[in-house]
């Protein structure tokens, strides 16, 4: 629950700061979240697990899926 509170801050302060684009990792669920702020000023959540490759607007050209992400190589 305390996490929860956490992510509904900080989504809160970078949506005042107008930060274009964030990524959440959630290696518990095995999950990355990417957030990209929207033109209307709220945040449009994309959530990738497993094979799926992860899109990005601010790095267009990321190549990783989101198990790469959660699990790099040693």
């Amino acid at each position: 629950m305390a996490e929860s509170c956490n992510y509904e801050e900080k989504s809160d302060q970078y949506e005042e700061r107008e930060i274009s684009e964030y990524w959440l990792l959630a290696p518990e669920q095995s999950v990355v979240m990417v957030l990209a702020l929207t033109e209307d000023g709220s945040y449009q959540e994309a959530i990738f697990s497993g094979s799926d490759r992860i899109v990005s607007s601010t790095f267009s050209n990321f190549a990783l899926t989101a198990e790469q992400v959660l699990n790099p190589p040693e």
